[in-house]
């Protein structure tokens, strides 16, 4: 096998002496002399005329480029300290990358140092709060006892401290007084002005200490058994009735309609104006389906109460149904203002702006 290649599918590298394959269509060949070159070798060649891109065709021996030499590695040891060297400059990053990783170790080794030792001094904290609550504690002995008890000893009796004796003065209450003292002197024995008082025998109430006192009694009107005078009250509840009734029935309800209020119309308008302009525009015939009320005149122009049925609503609740000018809004109605007028019947005043919607 010749110097430079090594088989029939295979060359060596103009520029880095390897093996590069020859039907690999990736790599760069020359057209005059048909050198092979990696494609990463041939972007460090810096005397190559590309003469086309896509097929990966240059030329590194054309008299353009005689004067000059091409930069190529004369023999494999060239190759291997290149080689090396780009080992190097590796593993000098690497280092480098080692020793801020070491450094960034200790960071984190001072943090974790300080949080345990914020973590010890708020566990000391809580155990000294803990430990300074006020718990009640249960304490045997002298203490539990009242202020007027001595204890003189575990299996003897308990005697009371001496207080003083107020004088007072007698009462109708004599008789119940002498009665309990007759309770009392079965419990205490009297001696030296002192009273001892036996623990072990058990505290029982043998007299009868009824004696004395008046039984009252209250007779409580029972509310059950006075007879009912008046209904329970009741809720004001609204029910609609919902039966099926024809057109022609006499007693049926009103349709509902939706309710407009218009205004800045000019003072020759009048109701039956209104309402025919209405109905003109609707098409409609039915003039129960359109209702019109004049408001009363509070500036230069008129405004008026319109109802409308709901089929028309749509239509009418538009800004090109309306002359230009006109203003159109839903009408509200305040109940508490209401009126007579001259025909006795009730006219309600809106508020455009306020008040609950019929």
């Amino acid at each position: 096998m010749a110097d430079g290649e090594y088989s029939a599918t295979s060359k060596s590298c103009k520029y880095c002496r390897k093996s590069v394959g020859i039907n690999n269509p990736k790599n760069v060949k020359c057209v005059n002399c048909e050198s092979l070159y990696h494609s990463s070798c041939a972007q460090r060649v810096k005397t190559l005329i590309m003469v086309n891109e896509q097929e990966n065709l240059v030329k590194c021996c054309s008299p353009e480029i005689a004067n000059g030499s091409v930069d190529i590695m004369s023999s494999p040891e060239e190759v291997l300290k290149t080689e090396v060297t780009y080992l190097k400059m590796l593993l000098n990053e690497k280092n480098a990358r080692i020793n801020e990783l070491i450094k960034l170790n200790q960071l984190l080794e001072e943090n974790r140092a300080l949080i345990n030792g914020e973590n010890e001094k708020l566990k000391n904290y809580i155990s000294m709060n803990v430990d300074n609550k006020s718990v009640p504690h249960m304490i045997t002995g002298k203490k539990n006892l009242p202020p007027d008890f001595d204890i003189i000893s575990s299996d003897k009796a308990v005697q009371p401290r001496d207080l003083p004796v107020r004088a007072t003065r007698a009462k109708n209450t004599d008789a119940l007084i002498s009665k309990q003292k007759t309770l009392m002197n079965e419990l205490i024995n009297v001696n030296h002005d002192k009273a001892v008082v036996d623990l072990n025998k058990p505290f029982t109430i043998t007299t009868n200490i009824q004696d004395g006192f008046t039984e009252v009694t209250h007779n409580r009107r029972n509310r059950s058994n006075m007879p009912r005078t008046s209904l329970p009250r009741m809720k004001n509840i609204e029910t609609k009735g919902i039966a099926t009734v024809s057109e022609t029935d006499v007693f049926r309800a009103k349709p509902s309609k939706m309710w407009l209020y218009v205004g800045k119309a000019m003072n020759t308008a009048t109701e039956t104006i209104v309402k025919d302009y209405i109905m003109n525009k609707c098409n409609s015939t039915d003039a129960d389906k359109v209702e019109v009320y004049k408001l009363p005149l509070l500036g230069k122009s008129l405004a008026f109460q319109i109802g409308v049925d709901i089929s028309l609503f749509d239509q009418v609740n538009c800004a090109d149904f309306w002359p230009k000018g006109i203003v159109i809004r839903r009408f509200h109605f305040d109940f508490n203002k209401t009126k007579k007028d001259s025909t006795g019947k009730h006219n309600f005043l809106g508020n455009p702006s306020k008040g609950v919607e019929r």
